[in-house]
């Protein structure tokens, strides 16, 4: 199959697409060695595996995993350095990952589009193939355009990435331990910082490990929501709703929770804690606005497919975004203890000129009331419930 690939080059992408359904990795490890081989020189031909014998002959009944095992040879002009925009010298791992001009990047990308209409046309619950997902070296060949037999074997590029599926789990030292036992106990007890970093942790994993960039920006945008849902219940909680108790009034946060995250954002959080909270100005909620939130709409409502710098970017501003956020609570840990208490640190209180006199306090009543994240929590599903029934009057 030979593919235009539009573009600045006058570049042809030639594929031999083996799909093979896999029953185990030794079967894909065969069909990877095959294609090795015809790389090399040392096979004339790729023989495709038949799905229907293999899978007779493994005596299953469905296949587990399909994987596509390509030669690829892509071809392009020579150009010099001030046409490929790549110093002389320069380490090909430093190349960005949506940088077309790349040849293997070319070939990837024609791939993708492949399995993306495969995926659909035969319902086909396999991954998409994305740089992430391969593994830390590509072989490499180079022949003429017009040239016949097996392409000349250049050589391994090594990619920007360490995902080795095999690799062990990293031992976790004394203090890690500690904190990975306190980290149980944080998410059983449903600590607003606790789940905010369990999404962020899935949207970096989408970036860099998946390769899935509309995930990465989604789960972004789903931390950030998280992390402002919890900021504004504990500011209710601690100001209008009985702090520490569970039983404290719940109205003016049913009303504020009844509203859509815009208005939210405009209305409830200045009164609170300050800040410029509109999304004209230029600052972290602006650029969260325009790179996380406007970002997430298009993937939602009309299946855009960000890149990766887009990804990275949102990641980047969800970051400042809340970081600027906690600078604000820190600021007021005097007025809010308990809700400052479960979202910044001592630190970030203390940067933001936070007397000890007030940390102190902070510790002492957090060991002389009852259990703060309990007592929000059950406050807070009282709350909900309240959203409910609003809305259904």
């Amino acid at each position: 199959m030979l593919l235009a690939t539009p573009g600045p080059l006058d570049v042809a992408v030639r594929l031999w697409m083996v799909p093979i359904y896999a029953i185990n990795d030794l079967v894909a490890m065969a069909a990877a060695v095959t294609v090795a081989e015809m790389v090399t020189g040392k096979s004339k031909q790729i023989e495709a595996v038949n799905p229907a014998a293999l899978l007779e002959e493994q005596g299953i009944n469905s296949p587990t995993t399909l994987i596509c095992v390509a030669e690829i040879a892509a071809f392009g002009m020579e150009l010099d350095d001030s046409q490929s925009g790549i110093a002389s010298g320069q380490d090909s791992r430093e190349i960005e990952i949506d940088d077309l001009t790349d040849p293997l990047l070319r070939c990837l990308n024609c791939i993708q589009h492949l399995v993306r209409a495969y995926r659909i046309t035969a319902h086909a619950l396999v991954p998409e193939p994305t740089y992430q997902r391969m593994r830390p070296w590509a072989l490499t060949a180079t022949r003429a355009l017009d040239g016949d037999g097996p392409p000349k074997f250049e050589g391994v590029i090594h990619l920007s990435h360490q995902n080795f599926h095999d690799a062990l789990p990293r031992k976790l030292d004394d203090g890690q331990l500690l904190q990975w036992q306190s980290s149980v106990q944080l998410l059983s007890a449903k600590d607003p910082s606790a789940l905010y970093h369990e999404r962020m942790l899935d949207a970096e994993y989408s970036l860099t490990v998946a390769g899935d960039y509309g995930a990465a920006i989604l789960n972004a945008a789903m931390a950030t929501e998280v992390f402002l849902d919890s900021v504004l219940g504990l500011l209710y909680w601690e100001r209008h709703g009985g702090a520490p108790r569970a039983d404290g009034k719940i109205d003016r946060a049913t009303a504020a929770f009844s509203k859509d995250l815009r208005p939210r954002l405009r209305s409830e959080y200045h009164p609170l804690i300050g800040g410029r909270w509109d999304l004209n100005v230029i600052g972290p909620l602006q650029s969260w606005n325009v790179q996380v939130a406007r970002a997430r709409n298009r993937i939602v409502h009309r299946g855009y497919r960000p890149g990766p710098s887009e990804a990275a970017d949102a990641l980047n501003a969800v970051s400042q975004f809340i970081d600027w956020i906690g600078d604000l609570l820190a600021a007021k840990a005097s007025q809010y203890p308990r809700a400052a208490s479960m979202i910044v640190t001592p630190d970030r209180m203390r940067k933001q000129n936070a007397p000890e006199r007030v940390i102190k306090n902070i510790d002492d009543l957090a060991r002389a009331e009852p259990p703060w994240r309990d007592n929000y929590s059950a406050w807070r599903d009282r709350v909900d419930a309240g959203v409910v029934r609003r809305g259904q009057a």
